[in-house]
């Protein structure tokens, strides 16, 4: 740190800032005239002693110039004015950045190959991603809780033989699931909407309304499983291409397994 000494004495006790605050005031007095007119202007100026940084002392030599050139050192209250100082602050869009996490960890690894989902058979998303995870893993635990034990103990069972009911309870819920896409994120009770018109084409067996993980806004799609097929092509013979506020619905059904 550097010293600029404008003047002034140095000040020992509070005592002494009183008298050397009223010292310090210098007044100056000239006429200018304007349109005939004589005027007097009085300027007061207060010489003040502050410790500045190196560069603020260093700035305070360089020559002046234009009709500044023949100003003293530091400012010109004239024509100088210091203005508000604007903190930055540097703001990260953490949703955007971890969306961009996810595409990198899905890109690795499987250059050129397109998502595909063995669960909802969806080609937007893989596997371990799926919104519908968790209902396929229920529908896991209630197979194995049906198998039944293998006979001679210690045999081996061939996978197409173990949980029998297990490929029919898979089967039988993708073939009743519809995916409805192109819905609007910024609507509010849409899932009581969705549920209203969906539930006219039949009883619903399960109905899920995707969000982003992260920020808990709605992705613009829906899955809804009926208790049976005709239930399931009806709602999208009802709903595919319909309107939706300023929105065209696409129902369709869930993509097979790619053999």
């Amino acid at each position: 740190m550097a010293t600029a000494k404008i003047g002034g004495p140095i000040v020992q006790s509070w005592a002494d800032a009183s008298v050397a605050a009223e010292s310090q005031l210098r007044t100056e007095t000239s006429e200018v005239e304007e349109n005939g007119k004589r005027y007097k202007v009085v300027t007061s100026y207060k010489i003040v002693n502050r410790i500045v940084p190196r560069a603020v002392a260093e700035r305070k030599k360089w020559k002046k110039f234009g009709n500044a050139a023949n100003d003293g050192p530091g400012p010109n209250i004239a024509t100088t004015f210091a203005s508000e100082t604007i903190p930055l602050v540097w703001v990260s869009n953490q949703a955007e950045q971890e969306l961009v996490d996810d595409k990198k960890e899905e890109g690795r690894g499987n250059a050129g190959v397109a998502a595909h989902c063995r669960l909802c058979k969806s080609d937007d998303h893989w596997s371990s991603n799926c919104p519908l995870k968790s209902y396929y893993q229920k529908e896991d635990e209630k197979s194995d809780s049906l198998r039944t034990p293998a006979s001679g103990g210690g045999a081996y069972v061939p996978p197409g033989a173990r949980g029998g009911d297990r490929v029919g309870v898979e089967r039988r819920n993708d073939e009743n699931t519809c995916r409805v896409t192109n819905l609007p994120e910024d609507m509010p009770n849409l899932e009581e909407q969705l549920r209203d018109m969906f539930g006219a084409a039949g009883r619903i067996e399960r109905f899920y309304l995707a969000r982003d993980k992260a920020t808990n806004r709605l992705r613009g799609f829906a899955f809804v499983t009926y208790e049976s097929r005709q239930n399931t092509q009806r709602a999208i013979e009802m709903f595919n291409n319909a309107r939706f506020g300023h929105l065209i619905l696409k129902v369709e059904w869930t993509k097979p397994a790619n053999n």
